[in-house]
């Protein structure tokens, strides 16, 4: 998830802010429903923390002040001897990670530029972790027509999702958000959240929805899958408004999505974890209300989230049976976005670094039966984006990414 988001109310039609935005609004799900398709009936996205979350998790991104500092990257062929990894600190696989809005690798004990880009975000790996996904931004002029019969410009980010093979090459696209709306009127779809699914198709949160290329846009923002073939379907998931869904992370045996139903109360946050079960096509809460970006462990035991509460936000584990606690990473409301590692040892997240966020790592020991959390480390010298959430892919990644327009 990228990008700093509010409960302030935003209209649909103002797709200049790359999430769109709303009022907030508690809600209350069943416990166990079957899945039964139906129109959505709302326009918008939830939000990613609650009131008083937002202002104590990420003032980074919400600050205009960076740091002057700049990440130090290497090559394949050239490593920095500086580096920008910390001392006795070597990652297995490749954490993925975004500073400055271009895509990097932690990958031993160095660093590599995945992407040129510089509006680069909502980052995954696939299953075998041999290609990255990742949504880029773009500003466009859209066109828009009102009652009287004249039009409108419209001022739009538009997203792209690409993939891009981990040892390198051309960047992909995927699925492009500008839609077109009869004649010279244009649009914009909000894509988010890409998460790899079964048979190549990748799941996401949006309100696109047909064809890649002539599909327009939907009711609202949810879970939906972009097909093989280019088609983006909609599950069916029981829909809430006016917050919609989020975050859609898939066990390692895709037998379970996990995802977000988006809700605030008048306090604190009310978006529960929902678990889609795909044998039975029935969803049920998973979690208690305030928890966000599941992060079900590789042998699905656990589930790693972030905790929102009015004291912040704490990564934690839950027990995949039950939904109950079982591990805090953190108790000071201050770390956010975890990632699993490949081998399930270990957790990736982010906390507050000045105006920016640093990673860190934590290791997770389950031979007592239940996760223990030893101390944590922090990864990289230098700071990242506190709006994109780490991905942590199981090959280690090479080479800088062929030069390409930030713009597709």
């Amino acid at each position: 998830m990228s990008n700093p988001r509010s409960l302030q109310p935003r209209r649909r039609n103002d797709r200049q802010a790359p999430r769109p935005f709303h009022t907030a609004r508690s809600i209350n799900l069943p416990t166990t429903r079957p899945l039964t398709p139906g129109r959505p009936s709302w326009r918008g996205r939830g939000p990613f923390f609650a009131p008083l979350v937002a202002a104590l998790l990420l003032i980074a991104a919400a600050a205009t002040t960076l740091y002057g500092m700049s990440l130090t990257s290497t090559s394949s062929a050239s490593p920095d001897p500086g580096g920008a990894v910390r001392d006795g600190v070597t990652i297995s696989g490749t954490i993925a990670i975004v500073r400055d809005g271009a895509v990097w690798g932690v990958t031993g004990d160095q660093i590599v530029q995945l992407t040129r880009g510089t509006t680069d975000g909502e980052i995954a790996w696939s299953r075998a972790g041999d290609w990255l996904y990742f949504i880029r931004q773009r500003d466009e002029t859209g066109t828009r027509r009102n009652y009287d019969g004249s039009t409108t410009d419209l001022k739009m980010r538009v997203p792209t999702l690409f993939q891009i093979a981990v040892g390198g090459g051309a960047e992909e696209s995927l699925l492009d958000g500008l839609v077109s709306q009869g004649g010279s009127l244009t649009n914009s779809a909000f894509i988010f959240d890409p998460a790899p699914g079964p048979g190549g198709s990748i799941y996401l949160s949006t309100d696109y929805r047909g064809p890649s290329g002539s599909g327009d846009i939907g009711s609202d923002v949810i879970i939906r899958y972009l097909q093989p073939s280019g088609r983006v379907l909609a599950p069916g998931f029981p829909d809430y408004a006016p917050f919609g869904q989020q975050d859609p992370a898939w066990n390692s045996a895709e037998t379970e999505l996990y995802y977000v139903q988006n809700g605030s109360g008048a306090k604190d946050s009310v978006s529960r974890i929902v678990a889609y079960d795909v044998a039975n096509t029935t969803t049920r809460l998973f979690s208690g209300r305030g928890f966000i970006e599941p992060a079900p462990s590789p042998d699905g035991r656990w589930i790693a989230a972030t905790r929102l509460t009015t004291k912040g936000t704490d990564v934690v584990i839950l027990d995949a049976l039950s939904g109950n606690v079982v591990a805090e990473v953190t108790r000071n409301g201050r770390s956010w976005s975890p990632a699993w590692s490949p081998d399930g040892t270990s957790l990736a997240f982010l906390v507050p670094l000045g105006s920016r966020a640093a990673l860190e790592i934590a290791s997770v020991s389950t031979a007592g039966g239940v996760p223990t959390i030893a101390a944590s480390v922090r990864v990289l010298r230098d700071p990242v984006d506190p709006g994109v959430r780490p991905a942590w892919g199981s090959r280690a990644a090479s080479g800088l990414a062929p030069a390409v327009s930030p713009s597709p």
